[in-house]
């Protein structure tokens, strides 16, 4: 391969580079700040807007956009088992760990806050205190119930509507308030339900 050749190969690797970590820096930005993510991308922070902006226009960057937002979307299995593991998540699992063994556990993602906080009296570690916070397996819960359907948003009330017409139409042929005699029934009903006392 040519000087020449090998040097347009390499100007385009660098330039598909850039465009891979400008996608990513405004994909991690949440889409909200261009300039940003072009600065990280390497481009002058003078003219990252102008530069976003054009990124931007360019079908080859907003293809690579989509393409690593299908790379890194989750499928419907990944969130529920994600959610699983939340919904279990059982702080007896971090409790005795120090700091490097609680950053290399497999399930350190569960793991909301962690501090700790040593009370050193005459150079000698007198009292040991460790706050964790795990994510919130109620939540978790809550969200696995709701997809199972074993819990509902609303109330669900099936009615004949046909019948509540015809009986709307006959009280109406009677000359009688069907507003009226429909509280007159409400009320009846919650007397007889009501217990009486002995």
């Amino acid at each position: 391969m040519s000087k020449r050749k090998r040097s347009i190969a390499d100007s385009k690797h660098r330039t598909r580079a850039r465009w891979v970590c400008f996608a990513d820096a405004y994909i991690a930005g949440g889409f909200r700040n261009q300039a940003e993510a072009a600065i990280e991308a390497g481009y002058s922070p003078k003219t990252a807007y102008s530069q976003a902006s054009r990124l931007l226009k360019k079908v080859e960057v907003q293809e690579l956009i989509r393409q690593r937002m299908r790379d890194n979307a989750m499928s419907a299995d990944e969130v529920l088992y994600r959610l699983g593991e939340q919904a279990r998540v059982d702080l007896r699992d971090f409790i005795g760990l120090s700091t490097e063994e609680l950053k290399n556990h497999p399930r350190a993602w569960l793991v909301r806050k962690y501090k700790q906080r040593s009370t050193v009296v005459a150079g000698a570690v007198t009292q040991e205190q460790v706050d964790i916070e795990t994510v919130d397996s109620n939540s978790a819960l809550t969200t696995l119930a709701r997809h199972h359907g074993l819990l509902k948003d609303g109330v669900t009330i099936n009615v004949n509507i046909e019948l509540v017409v015809q009986l709307i139409d006959a009280l109406q042929q009677a000359n009688l308030d069907p507003a009226e005699t429909f509280q007159r029934m409400i009320h009846h009903a919650q007397q007889r339900a009501t217990p009486r006392p002995d």
